[in-house]
């Protein structure tokens, strides 16, 4: 009978398991030795390695995920593993980033340290966020007086706002009955108020549209004027 058990010098070089795999730990010099028993005889063999530094391209990276726009820089925290082993930044590893401000594609360059040698890169998606459209002012100051003054009527001008000031654009819903057709406006805000129009409160409804730019989201709100 033979029995043969296998041990290292260095456990954080260089483990052996007991079928004699040996698995690197960290960069170095170890002795491995194999020690077996046959027929009453106990002999000892060992034998030296080197363990060189790893690609950190093979390592196993977790924890990267998609993000949305914020106006900042967005990092990441990724979980670097190797053979069990968790990886520890500044020590094993350093990162650095590329386009990850805006919405699109960032990336995530890791650069081996230590024990570890070469790049590898990782790539999360920066969505658009959701716009937020601001009224300037909701009330038209309008006096009918102005309006009888002027044989075309008057024109006045609705006002909206929105992050990235992206193309506004305006659509009439609804007017009161009485007004008839004597209230236009058209797609950049300016509102008409015809002549004959009768005296009184009007309350309008307008859908207001933000159009997408680079880093948010097409939006729209409906909002009632009054005049």
């Amino acid at each position: 009978n033979k029995t043969v058990v296998w041990s290292s010098a260095d456990d954080s070089v260089a483990k052996v398991d007991q079928n004699g795999t040996v698995t690197g730990v960290s960069t170095g010099y170890v002795v491995i030795y194999a020690e077996h028993t046959e027929n009453g005889n106990t002999f000892t063999d060992s034998y030296g390695i080197v363990v060189t530094q790893g690609k950190i391209s093979n390592v196993s990276v977790t924890g990267i995920k998609n993000a949305v726009f914020t106006g900042k820089e967005i990092t990441q925290k990724p979980v670097l593993t190797s053979l069990g082993r968790t990886l520890k930044e500044g020590e094993d590893y350093e990162i650095s980033y590329e386009n990850n401000v805006h919405a699109g594609t960032a990336k995530v360059i890791i650069e081996g340290y230590g024990d570890f040698e070469g790049t590898t890169t990782k790539t999360f998606k920066i969505a658009k966020a959701q716009n937020t459209i601001s009224i300037v002012a909701k009330t038209l100051n309008v006096p009918q007086t102005l309006i009888k003054a002027q044989k075309k009527g008057l024109n006045t001008y609705l006002f909206a706002d929105a992050n990235e000031a992206p193309k506004i654009s305006y659509k009439l819903l609804s007017v009161p009955k009485k007004a008839g057709k004597k209230i236009k406006l058209n797609a950049k805000g300016r509102l008409t108020l015809m002549k004959g129009i009768k005296s009184g409160t009007y309350n309008i409804k307008v859908r207001v549209t933000a159009a997408a730019t680079k880093d948010y989201k097409k939006a729209t709100k409906t909002v009632t004027y009054r005049s």
